[in-house]
Order: C-alpha cells, then structure tokens, then sequence
C-alpha cells in the first residue's frame, strides 16, 4: 500500500486519472482463518497500515483523480486461478535477479520493523531469538536498542501511542506486503477500462514486455518517439503530502505535457495513424519537456516550502527525484489470453489489445 501511494504521486501530474486496485481483504474468503471478518484480530496491525493508506491518498480520492476498480478475481475462482496460473508460467523457469530480491527484501524488512516496534521489551528479546537463533546474549543486548529506537520514530500519523498500546496486546498476526496486482490482472483491468498499465519495478516492466510478441521494440512509427524519451530526463513526486497532486492538477501544474501524453496514448489507441501525427508528436517532445523542466522548478520550491512549514528545516528529504520515464508502444499492443471469452460476451465492446505501456526508472 505504501508503494502504491508513493507511485500515485510519482506518475500523478503526467496523467489524467489514476485507477488503484482496492488493496482490501477479500470478505468472502473461503478459508475461515485467513478471512478478515471471521479473524478480524489476526488483522489489526494490518488493518493500521490500510487505513494510513487511504489517508494518504485521501486528497485524491476526494478530487477524483484516483478512483479504485476492484480484482474481478475476488467475484471469479475460476478467472482468479487463471490469472495465478499465467502468472506462474510467466514466472516459470526464470531466475530471480539479486535486485528483485534486495528489493522483497527491503519491503519485508521494513514490515518486520514495524510489527516488532509495536512490542514491548520482553517481547521483542522473544521475537529476536525467535528470528535468529544463531544470536548470542551479547549480539542481543547490542541490538535491542536499535529496537528501542525504533519505537521512538512514528511511522506514520496514524500510528499514535494508543494504537502502539493496542498493537502491544496483539499475539500473532497476519502481514500483507502488497506490490500491484500480477501482469495479466493489470492486463485484463485495463483492457476492460481503456487504462494504460505503469510500474517502476524493473522485473515486472519485464514481465510485463512479454506479454507483446514485438513489445521489445515499439511499431516502426512510434520506434523514434519512444527512444527519444528513454534520452530524456523526467522529474517525479516524492516524499510529498498526497494532497499535492490534487493541488497540482488544480492549479494545471504540467498541464500541458499532460495534454500531450493524451495525445500520444490516443495515437497509440488509434488503428490508422498519418505520418503527420507522428511527425508532429516527434517534434513536439523537446518543447513540451522543456515546458515541464520550467514549472518543475516551480514544484520543487512550492514542496519544499512545504516541507519546512512542516518538518525541520534541516531535513534532507526530497519532494522531487529525477529518472527516466520508458513507454512501450507495439504494432500488437499488450494482450493477455486470460478472461476473453468474458469480454466476448458483454454488450458493450472492450478494445482488442492494451496499446501502450509505462515504467518509472528512478535515478540510482
């Protein structure tokens, strides 16, 4: 849930409309133990973790630049089995990458600290033999204190002493590190609504290529405008209230190189396109960046006013990053085989294919 809020502000002023997958428990699971409403106890601490979610998408919610769509998985056992089916073929025979581990890592790292900052001292030495049982008394009185410091730091603004209080009192509990939906969940969603799908994990801009039998090179029209962009240097949100991309659209902060993402996406959609369309398209980007780059530097000095109103002065977070912004637009477009027989059967036609797709490289 994290992630995805901070990848809302991230590719939030280049768009239009944000679609979230509703990152809730399924209440009509069949397994008594893993069901919310049956075990609700099991689910507390992560019941804290979504509510800091909605909190800090809230400003967008309430604009209506994200909305949430739902899993149609969760309605469908027969469709969501397909989908965890595909996603183990997809997943099948590869290896791993060291960097998609450090990554799972680092997410579950993160989650573990949590959950053991809301113990109390006795348990925490508990939890930590537990954990690591190769650790002496000497390794464990060295690192409880990095615990204890831990307890210090509120995670969140929803993490009060009172929900510490409660969280104390909680045995055991069922953790979430959630991380979007599989390849042809997003697929089959964005199929279905017109939505183009975006990332900024590296292995599922991968994944995700090799659900187009040409996605490694975009169409020969689009071939230039893609590598162009892949040149450039874009700037993103982050660290930053949610409420500034509301606030941004508001204000048609990047206004402009929105329209002109529209336009491409439209062109990407489109079964015939001219020459001049691309053409135009080509020419225009180092205009609109340049355009993007000048009210950049109205962004980055409005956020950090913003960040010492709010926080020390001397605080070395930054509400803007650099990286690059990658877009894929094959001759075939983005096709998952999953669930077409459902889109065969409804009144209202869904396009063919997903024709264009998006990844966040961050800087370093």
């Amino acid at each position: 849930s994290q992630l995805t809020s901070h990848n809302s502000a991230r590719m939030g002023l280049y768009v239009d409309e944000l679609l979230v997958v509703v990152p809730f428990y399924n209440p009509y699971c069949k397994i008594a133990k893993l069901n919310p409403i049956q075990n609700p106890e099991l689910f507390k601490i992560d019941t804290y973790k979504l509510v800091n979610f909605l909190y800090l998408l809230g400003p967008a919610v309430n604009s209506g630049l994200v909305k949430f769509v739902v899993n149609p998985g969760l309605f469908d056992d027969n469709l969501q089995l397909d989908f965890a089916s595909a996603a183990y073929a997809r997943a099948r025979g590869k290896e791993v990458s060291s960097e998609n581990i450090e990554g799972l890592r680092e997410e579950y790292a993160k989650e573990l600290h949590k959950v053991i900052r809301a113990e109390s001292a006795e348990i925490r030495e508990q939890q930590l033999r537990q954990i690591c049982p190769h650790m002496t008394d000497q390794e464990i009185t060295l690192t409880l204190p990095y615990f204890e410091q831990l307890g210090k730091e509120k995670a969140s603004i929803v993490m009060t002493d009172e929900v510490e209080r409660q969280l104390v009192e909680v045995g055991a509990q069922i953790l979430a590190v959630r991380a979007g939906v599989n390849t042809d969940t997003a697929l089959h969603l964005c199929q279905y609504t017109g939505a183009m799908p975006f990332t900024n994990s590296a292995w599922r801009w991968q994944e995700l290529l090799t659900a187009s039998k040409d996605s490694q090179t975009s169409s020969e029209g689009f071939a230039e405008l893609t590598q162009a962009f892949k040149e450039l240097d874009f700037n993103f949100l982050n660290n930053v209230d949610r409420g500034f991309i509301s606030e941004f659209h508001s204000l048609n902060r990047l206004d402009s190189m929105r329209s002109y993402m529209r336009r491409i996406w439209q062109a990407a959609d489109s079964d015939t396109n001219e020459e001049a369309t691309l053409n135009s398209l080509q020419s225009e980007l180092t205009t609109e960046h340049q355009k993007a780059e000048g009210e950049w530097a109205r962004i980055r000095q409005e956020t950090k006013q913003w960040i010492a109103r709010v926080s020390d002065p001397d605080s070395t977070l930054e509400p803007v990053v650099s990286g690059k912004l990658h877009l894929s637009i094959p001759q075939t477009g983005f096709v998952s085989s999953v669930g077409q027989e459902k889109f065969a059967a409804l009144t209202d036609p869904v396009g063919e294919k997903v024709s264009m797709a998006a990844y966040i490289e961050l800087a370093g």
